[in-house]
């Protein structure tokens, strides 16, 4: 068996964890302190003989016009954006396979995810191309889609009517 490390993400940037004031409550500070204690404590472990980039890619993610909204609690990867990048990241990397021909979409997540499939896309190509850095997501937003930053977005997003929720 070989050892991976699962690079984590920095938590959202109005996160509400009791351990976020160690960074000042400031996304980029903590980011940078993950990949700190990645090339100090990590990456000197003869034993892990990889790095899966999962949080350079949700804050690549991040950069594109979902932004900062794919949590559910300002810390736990979000069910559809969230868990769906990640796990594209853990894909590509342990597979090589190009996440371009991964198609398939949970079935409850399908309708929320389907249109922003490029961005997701982009956001792990990225990460693995370049693990330690932030690079832009590109993607554009696709016409008609929901504006992922308010709670009415969200709900259109999952086929809902807002008209329906208090």
């Amino acid at each position: 068996a070989d050892v991976y490390w699962h690079l984590t993400w920095a938590y959202q940037g109005n996160s509400t964890h009791s351990s976020f004031p160690t960074y000042g409550k400031d996304q980029m500070k903590m980011y940078n302190a993950i990949l700190k204690a990645l090339n100090s404590k990590v990456k000197v472990q003869e034993s892990i003989v990889g790095i899966i980039p999962s949080g350079t890619a949700v804050q690549n993610l991040r950069s594109s016009y979902i932004g900062d909204t794919i949590t559910r609690d300002g810390y736990h990867m979000s069910y559809d954006y969230g868990r769906y990048t990640v796990a594209l990241t853990w894909f590509a990397y342990l597979t090589g396979g190009d996440v371009d021909k991964v198609d398939w979409l949970p079935a409850s997540y399908a309708t929320t995810l389907k249109d922003h499939l490029p961005a997701m896309r982009e956001a792990v190509k990225g990460a693995l191309a370049k693990p330690e850095e932030i690079t832009k997501v590109t993607a554009a937003k696709p016409e008609g889609a929901a504006d992922l930053s308010t709670d009415e977005g969200i709900i259109k997003s999952l086929g809902k009517n807002i008209e329906d929720y208090t």
